[in-house]
C-alpha cells in the first residue's frame, strides 16, 4: 500500500476545493498550516461542511466498477495511440498508472498545434494540468520525473472520466 493516496472532489464529479487524504498507519505528517486542531492537528480552519457533504455524496454514487472501467479505457487508449501514431512516448509507466489521466510526448509535432487541431475536431486535451493552464513553462511534474524542458513542453495530457466511452477513444 502506498504511503499516501489523495482524491480531489472534482475528479469524482463532486465539488471543487475539497478532497480526501488516506495516510498509511504509522506515517507521521507535519502540518503546513498551524493554528487549529482539525484533522488531528494537521490543518487549521473551519471545515467546509457543504463541500464535505457534496464530496461524500459524490463518492457514494461512484459505481463499484468505475475504477476498473476507466483503467481499461486508459489501457485501450494507450494501446491505440502507440499502435497508430509513430514517435509517441508515454510519461510514466505503461501500466500501474493513474487511471484518469495520461500524458504522452510527441517528437514529430508541435503540441500547441496538435491541441488546436484536436479542439477543432471536438476533442478536448491540454498541455498540462488546469492549475498550470496558460503557462509556457515546462511542467514541474514532468521535470520532477526526469524529463528535459523540450520533452516536458512536448507533452499532451488526456483525461478520462465517468462519462468517457470506448467509442470516444
Amino acid at each position: 500500500m502506498p504511503d499516501l493516496v489523495s482524491v480531489n472532489g472534482h475528479k469524482v464529479h463532486g465539488p471543487k476545493g475539497i478532497g480526501a487524504l488516506r495516510v498509511r498507519r504509522g506515517l507521521a505528517l507535519e502540518p503546513l498550516v498551524h493554528g487549529g486542531g482539525q484533522e488531528g492537528g494537521l490543518r487549521a480552519g473551519t471545515s467546509p461542511t457543504p463541500l464535505i457533504a457534496g464530496f461524500g455524496r459524490a463518492v457514494e454514487i461512484v459505481p463499484a466498477n468505475e475504477p476498473g472501467r476507466i483503467a481499461a479505457l486508459r489501457d485501450a487508449f494507450v494501446e491505440r495511440v502507440l499502435a497508430r501514431i509513430p514517435g509517441v512516448l508515454l510519461n510514466g509507466p505503461r501500466s500501474d498508472a493513474c487511471a484518469t489521466t495520461r500524458t504522452c510526448r510527441f517528437r514529430a509535432c508541435r503540441v500547441g498545434s496538435l491541441v488546436a487541431a484536436l479542439d477543432r475536431e471536438g476533442v478536448v486535451v491540454s498541455r498540462g494540468s488546469a492549475c498550470s493552464s496558460g503557462s509556457t513553462l515546462p511542467s514541474p511534474v514532468l521535470k520532477a520525473i526526469g524529463r528535459s524542458d523540450a520533452e516536458a513542453l512536448g507533452a499532451l495530457r488526456v483525461s478520462l472520466g465517468r462519462y468517457t466511452t470506448a467509442g470516444e477513444l
